[in-house]
């Protein structure tokens, strides 16, 4: 847990490698960013061959359950969610109504002359931006996102995901030296940009999203999916893939 009822952070960097193994009875989850009301909690990794894993078979990752949450993959560090809570969610940002967690995964790192890109690679199950409460994603100056997942409900991204909830997403920038575009890719499930809740999704200069697969309807993204749900989805300039199974 960081920031269980005050403020903590961790730094991961130059190279450094935390492993997360073990989860919690109540929400199934491996990582708190920001537990309670009022807390705050925050990991930023950075630096090419800087490592935050949680490990199969342990649980999710919470951003923001009662308090504020962020975690932050600059410079050609690396986060890998190889796990997931009882409903097949390996990553949460903004979990409760009143919380807010927002991730960042951006720039790179030049090693010897070769790009090393920020990245998040979530293997075991959906990521939500926004699940009751607010969730921000930004993926930029050539961040990598991958999601090879889905929810029980064949969702890999969800987007505004519960009533009330609010959920953010930009994908934006090309880093200006390597050309490496800033890209979130849907391996598995749909796309839903605001599911149950309300859902913003904004591609732009040089930001690529790509949809790789489709729920059992066949759908591969969803603009407000079900009744009472709001979906906002921004293009500009650039290229939105949606491709079916």
């Amino acid at each position: 847990v960081v920031g269980y009822d005050g403020v903590g952070n961790l730094t991961v960097a130059n190279g450094g490698n935390v492993a997360v193994e073990g989860y919690d009875d109540n929400y199934h989850a491996a990582i708190f960013l920001g537990r309670d009301s009022g807390s705050s909690g925050g990991i930023l990794v950075t630096g090419a061959s800087s490592h935050l894993d949680v490990l199969p078979g342990t649980g999710s990752v919470i951003v923001g359950l009662g308090g504020n949450g962020s975690l932050t993959v600059a410079n050609g560090g690396y986060v890998g969610d190889a796990a997931s809570d009882s409903n097949n969610i390996a990553m949460l940002i903004g979990y409760d109504a009143g919380s807010t967690g927002t991730v960042t995964v951006s720039d790179v790192a030049n090693i010897d002359g070769n790009t090393v890109q920020s990245e998040m690679d979530v293997y075991d199950g959906a990521i939500t931006v926004g699940y009751n409460g607010t969730g921000n994603l930004v993926v930029a100056n050539g961040g990598y996102v991958y999601s090879d997942n889905s929810d029980g409900n064949d969702v890999g991204v969800s987007v505004g995901t519960n009533a009330n909830s609010t959920g953010n997403v930009t994908v934006t920038g090309v880093e200006t030296n390597s050309g490496d575009e800033s890209e979130l890719y849907v391996g598995y499930g749909a796309l839903a940009v605001g599911y149950n809740g309300t859902g913003n999704l904004t591609v732009a200069n040089g930001g690529y999203v790509y949809s790789d697969d489709s729920d059992e309807n066949g759908v591969g993204v969803y603009i407000g999916a079900n009744a009472n749900s709001t979906g906002n989805v921004t293009v500009t300039g650039v290229e939105l893939n949606s491709e079916t199974q």
